[in-house]
């Protein structure tokens, strides 16, 4: 059966669109930074000497600050299908952005994965991309690449996005999940721990491995 993609309003790899997007994102949802500190607190309480860490869909770089600032030593790379998030990124980071590894792939591309170069991560998150798959039928696949090719057998799996969720809740449903089937999606990828993190005016952390 053939997959109809949800079309997007915007393009991201537009210098425009992404800086419309970068200024407009933690105005209308500034929760984001709840999240974010809790991804820091759950990356320490690996007590990895130097964790490795792979944002997919890093966008224009506030998550990467929280975690570079506030995690004294670790190696960050921020993937993302968009040179101009990159550039946004490396202009907030600031003097930051040295420590920061930037890779340019679209994970709906076939192989995506392969521009990491076999290297596996102790830490992969995606926040408030998945929904750009753009149906939520491609996520079985996603989640299994990214178990597949860029985890180890130790590794931690971060996957926060938009629900489907009575009326706070996103109404697309071809788009965005509820939780029970993000969860299922997560069982049929291969996860066998799936735990909800957190969930705050329809936005939903999941922690898997």
């Amino acid at each position: 059966m053939t997959i109809k993609e949800v079309a997007s309003p915007i393009d991201l790899r537009k210098a425009a669109d992404a800086l419309e997007w970068a200024e407009e994102v933690n105005v209308k949802r500034p929760w984001r930074y709840e999240f974010f500190s809790m991804y820091a607190a759950e990356i320490k309480s690996l007590n990895i000497k130097k964790p490795k860490i792979l944002e997919i869909g890093a966008g224009p770089g506030y998550l990467a600050k929280i975690l570079l600032e506030n995690i004294e030593s670790l190696e960050y790379t921020a993937l993302d299908f968009s040179e101009a998030m990159h550039e946004l990124s490396r202009k907030n980071l600031g003097l930051l952005s040295s420590k920061a590894n930037y890779l340019i792939a679209n994970f709906k591309d076939s192989g995506w994965y392969n521009v990491c170069q076999q290297e596996t991560f102790d830490v992969v998150i995606i926040h408030q991309a998945l929904h750009e798959l753009r149906h939520k039928d491609f996520a079985k696949d996603f989640h299994m690449q990214v178990r597949n090719h860029l985890l180890n057998k130790d590794s931690l799996y971060i996957v926060t996005d938009h629900i489907v969720k009575d009326e706070e809740g996103m109404k697309n449903k071809d788009l965005y999940m509820t939780v029970d089937e993000h969860i299922h999606t997560f069982s049929l990828a291969g996860f066998k721990n799936i735990q909800l993190l957190k969930e705050k005016n329809a936005l939903c952390s999941f922690k898997v491995s």
